[in-house]
Parts: C-alpha cells; sequence; structure tokens
C-alpha cells in the first residue's frame, strides 16, 4: 500500500509520541529521580488507598508527572486554591478535568482519580500533537507553496527539541495545535472571524497567545489592499468617493470583533482571577489542601468556608492582572533580571533555538528586502512559487517571521530563557520551516532501491497512485520528489532515519533528535529540563 505525505506525517507524529512515551517509561525506570527541592507536587490525600491499576499508570507514565505538569493536574483537580497556580491558564486543566470526570464512570474502582487525570492529560496531548502536525503540514503547503519543504517541516516537528514537553501534562501541545489551525484561517483568501476563534481558545491555553492577534491585524490589513483597494481607487465619482470610508468603516468594525473574540478569553481568566481572590466569595478547599497550603505559605482565596484572609495588594493596582503579578512575585521574570553568571548554563541550552530562529530571520530579510518597505502590503503584490529546492524563501512568511523574532527577542529579555526552546516551538511553525529550509537531500539514481532518486517510479505506477484518493489527499508525483519509493510503501519509514542529508541538515538532525532524546531523559527524571 503506498501512502500519501499526509498520512506519513500523521504516522510519523503518532510514532514519535510512542518513542517519548516508551523512553520516559524506560529512564525513569533505570535512573533514579533527582531530589528536586522546594518544586511544587500536588497535596495528596493522606488517607486515599491505591487503587488497582494505580501502580501501573505510575510505572507507565510516572516519568511525565514533572515540573509545571504538577501545577496543570493539581488545577485540573482542585482548581485555583493557590495564588502561585494563576501562572498556568485555564484550557488545558479545565478540558483534561471534563474529560477526566466523564470517564471516572467508567474506571471507578480500577484507578484513582489522580490517576485518571493523568492518564487523560496524557492522551489528549497526544491527539492535539498529531492533529498539530498535521494542521502545520497544510498550513506550510498554504505559506511555502512547496509540498516537500512543507513535507519536511511536518517531520520535523514531530521530533523537536521540546518534543517531551507535547507529551507530558503542559498546555504546549493544546496550545500549537490552536495556534496552527488560527493561522491556517487566517491566511485564508475568504477570511471570516473564523481565525479568532482557535487564537481565543490558543490565549486561554498560553499567555503569549495574545501575540497571535496580530495574524488577524495583518491578515485583514492585507486583504483590505489587495482586494478592496483596487476595485475603489479605479473607480472614480461621489458615489464611490462616499464608498470608501464606509468600506473602511466596515473593515474595521470586522477586524475590531475578531480581536475582541481572539483576546476575550484572556481578559476573562484575568477577571475570574480578580474576583476569586480580590472578593468575597465562597468556596470550599479540602482541608489537607489547605493544609499543604498554609505549610508553605501559599496566599489562598480571600474567602472559604474554612479560610479567610485579607486581598493581596496587587488586587488594589490600577490594572490588576494577575498573570503579570505572578509571574514577577513568584518567578522574577522581569527585563534582564535572569541575567546572571548562574544562568550562564541554560543560556547555552537555548541558544540553538535563538540562533536557528534569528540567523535564518536575517537571511529570510536579505533575500526580500523589498518586503521591508511595504510589509508584504504593497498593491499587487504577487506571491512567487517556491522552487523545489527553494534556493529562496517566500516572501508569504514575513508576518510568520516577525511574529517568531519578536518572541525569541522576547524570550532573551524578559522570560526564564531555558524555557525558549518549548515557548517557541509551541507557538511558531517558522522553525520548522527555516530547519527544513536548511535540510537537503540530494537523492541519486543508483540500482539500490535506497539510494535511488524516487522520481524513478514507472509510469504505469504512477497512474495507479493518481488515480487512488483517500481522505489523506491525492497521491501526487511532487510527492515523490522528497520522499523514498520504498518509504511510501511503509507507515514508519521516513526520509529523516533513511538517508544523509547535507552538512546543515545533518546538524539540523542532530539538533532536534539529541534535545528530543535528552529532554525526555531528563524531565522524566525530575532533572533540570524546563
Amino acid at each position: 500500500m503506498m501512502y500519501t505525505l499526509r498520512q506519513k506525517v500523521v504516522w510519523f507524529a503518532i510514532s514519535s509520541r510512542i518513542f517519548v512515551l516508551l523512553a520516559q517509561c524506560v529512564f525513569n525506570a533505570i535512573i533514579p529521580d533527582h531530589d528536586a527541592e522546594d518544586v511544587f507536587r500536588r497535596p495528596i490525600l493522606p488517607t486515599k488507598e491505591e487503587k488497582f491499576l494505580d501502580r501501573l499508570v505510575d510505572v507507565l507514565l510516572g516519568g511525565l508527572e514533572r515540573w509545571d505538569a504538577q501545577y496543570f493536574l493539581h488545577i485540573a483537580e482542585h482548581g485555583y486554591v493557590y495564588e502561585n497556580t494563576l501562572a498556568f491558564f485555564p484550557l488545558f486543566p479545565i478540558t483534561v478535568r471534563f474529560l477526566s470526570i466523564c470517564l471516572n464512570i467508567l474506571t471507578r474502582g480500577l484507578m484513582s482519580y489522580r490517576s485518571l487525570l493523568l492518564i487523560t492529560s496524557v492522551s489528549l496531548n497526544t491527539v492535539c500533537f498529531v492533529k498539530a502536525a498535521d494542521a502545520l503540514f497544510h498550513l506550510s503547503i498554504k505559506v511555502l507553496d512547496n509540498e516537500a519543504w512543507a513535507y519536511k517541516a511536518a517531520l520535523l516537528f514531530c521530533i523537536n527539541p521540546a518534543s517531551i514537553f507535547f507529551s507530558a501534562p503542559y498546555s504546549e501541545a493544546m496550545f500549537v495545535l490552536l495556534s496552527f489551525q488560527g493561522m491556517r484561517h487566517s491566511i485564508d483568501r475568504q477570511y471570516s472571524k473564523l481565525s479568532a476563534i482557535p487564537f481565543g481558545l490558543a490565549a486561554a491555553a498560553r499567555s503569549n497567545g495574545v501575540l497571535n492577534v496580530g495574524f488577524i491585524i495583518y491578515c485583514s490589513m492585507k486583504q483590505f489592499i489587495s482586494e478592496e483597494w483596487p476595485i475603489l481607487s479605479r473607480k472614480r465619482g461621489f458615489k464611490n468617493k462616499l464608498l470608501l470610508p464606509l468600506k473602511i468603516v466596515y473593515s474595521i468594525s470586522r477586524l475590531s470583533e475578531s480581536c475582541i473574540i481572539a483576546l476575550a478569553p484572556f481578559m476573562a481568566y484575568q477577571v475570574y482571577c480578580y474576583v476569586l481572590f480580590c472578593t468575597s466569595q465562597k468556596l470550599y478547599i479540602p482541608e489537607y489542601v489547605l493544609e499543604y497550603g498554609r505549610e508553605r505559605n501559599f496566599i489562598l482565596p480571600q474567602f472559604s468556608e474554612n479560610f479567610t484572609r485579607e486581598p493581596d495588594h496587587w488586587c488594589y493596582l490600577p490594572f490588576p492582572l494577575a498573570y503579570s503579578y505572578v509571574q514577577n512575585h513568584y518567578w522574577n521574570v522581569g527585563f534582564l533580571r535572569y541575567y546572571q553568571w548562574k544562568q550562564f548554563p541554560n543560556f547555552i541550552l537555548a541558544a540553538p533555538i535563538v540562533f536557528l530562529v534569528l540567523w535564518n530571520s536575517k537571511i529570510y530579510f536579505l533575500q526580500n528586502k523589498k518586503i521591508l518597505l511595504n510589509l508584504g502590503l504593497k498593491l499587487g503584490d504577487k506571491t512567487e512559487k517556491s522552487d523545489e529546492l527553494h534556493s529562496k524563501m517566500p516572501a508569504n512568511m514575513f508576518v510568520f517571521v516577525v511574529h517568531v523574532v519578536f518572541l525569541t527577542i522576547f524570550c532573551m529579555a524578559f522570560v526564564h530563557i531555558q524555557v525558549a526552546t518549548r515557548m517557541i516551538c509551541s507557538a511558531s511553525p517558522v522553525p520548522y520551516w527555516f530547519a527544513g529550509y536548511m535540510l537537503n537531500y540530494r537523492l541519486k539514481s543508483g540500482s539500490s532501491s535506497k539510494t535511488r532518486d524516487p522520481k524513478t517510479l514507472v509510469t504505469s505506477q504512477l497512474k495507479k497512485l493518481q488515480a487512488r484518493r483517500s481522505k489523506y489527499g491525492v497521491y501526487k508525483e511532487s510527492s515523490l520528489s522528497i520522499e523514498l519509493l520504498d518509504n511510501m510503501n511503509s507507515k514508519w519509514q521516513v526520509i529523516l532515519l533513511s538517508h544523509t542529508p547535507n552538512s546543515q541538515g545533518k546538524w539540523v538532525l542532530l539538533y532536534f533528535s539529541l534535545y528530543a532524546l535528552i529532554g525526555t531523559v531528563l524531565f522524566s527524571n525530575f532533572l533540570p529540563w524546563t
């Protein structure tokens, strides 16, 4: 059976998640856990008995319950009962909680609710990751106009340097899926408020989701300038002079609606935090959860059935945004605050992704100098079709490159720098496009099926492939310009694993695969990899 490139992306995404789950299980078993002091661990009910499958779940998935995963699972189980948990946005833990409540009917008596939360979160992230790989493939085809390049980018996403965070109970997998879906909708010619919905949900999953509103603004401006303005400017007369401001007002109103939809979930969460911690709300907190917070001097909601306190000082600020306060107070996030000699190893860890983004962004802007003058909004701008070897990056990447450059500089200036890798890898398709741009294969003809040019597929076979359709797409001759014929017959085998790339590509694969493996080993044993 011959598979399409889309099918191969989906299967490779699945196989990469299987590898991560197996790797964390093995390394968690053979390497003793690091005794990470002063890290948050979700409180456990002292009298809770271990059920039949709890031990098995811990053996199989316990390596994923590390670092920030503890916060997300705690929020899914108990909600926002500690002030420091407000840094973690609600969409992912709420979804996990809802699914776990539904599944608890089937698993009651077999495993505890805590174990079910872990299984649900990992399963949800696996589904989101696979769908995100598929979304990236389609987004890349639209932007790059090059199926081979899009295919390589999607495969690289499956082994990205922050791979472990897309399987562990973190919000990265859900966020990247929603972001890619929103980007796909925003660049459609038939632009609508559809793109604002996934962007809004993304802003409820991670704080940097608010930056996605830039895609809505840019793409709506580009659509108006390229489609509406030429029509209006060609027509003269009093009627058309009146029509122009009406068209502008209409476009601005549509844009405003979309921006409100995209930003509303973020603002709604900030309002919720204010109401919960700054006003008198009746809230029950289990005694063991309350005691855990007291022992560690955590700030709890202002009023509950078994605890009262005065509102914290951030409640009285002119703009009481809980997120910015919590990041500043608990994680010391601020401009250049992380620039300390003791953090030098973390800067080294983040250096590859920063270099990959900034160096290739420089190349992109040098290749597309004219776009800096018109920001890609030039009237009558025509898209250049990317050649098969993609010697030049397409101008269509402009807004995506600007987004990732801003995000990278922001990470370097404000956040804990070791977070940059997973933040950039989960927020933008550009790192995978840049990596795919550097990764090239020269497939030479030869007698061996493993080294022959995949375009040498005989005509009769090609016609059979082109005649076969599936829900995953249509077989095309272009599909064979990047993938080996033997690999097209396999679900699991891809060119990344079966063929040697150019020298730059070797470094790309080494970086991606090494970070994916080392990150899994360190994370699963509570070693520093956050």
